[in-house]
């Protein structure tokens, strides 16, 4: 199982700048096909959430339907 890290980009005041500032985050790394779900893992403290999510467009931009991390691992789900 490979897990894949994307992360919100540290230039988002540039990012804001040019799209506005209904858009707060903007993803980098390597992202997963737009609405394909996939299984999510994200650090909080001591804990480790694991569930399901998928990448969205939101008028050019895209972010995770549900996860709002600042640092997010995902891995495509078996068959």
């Amino acid at each position: 199982m490979k897990w894949n890290k994307v992360y919100v980009s540290k230039k988002i005041t540039e990012y804001r700048q040019g799209y506005g500032v209904q858009h707060t985050r903007v993803l980098e790394g390597t992202l997963p096909d737009l609405e394909k779900k996939v299984m999510v893992r994200v650090k909080e403290g001591d804990y480790t959430d694991y569930y399901v999510d998928k990448l969205v467009d939101y008028g050019g931009l895209v972010d995770f339907e549900d996860t709002k991390a600042d640092v997010i691992y995902w891995t495509e789900l078996g068959d």
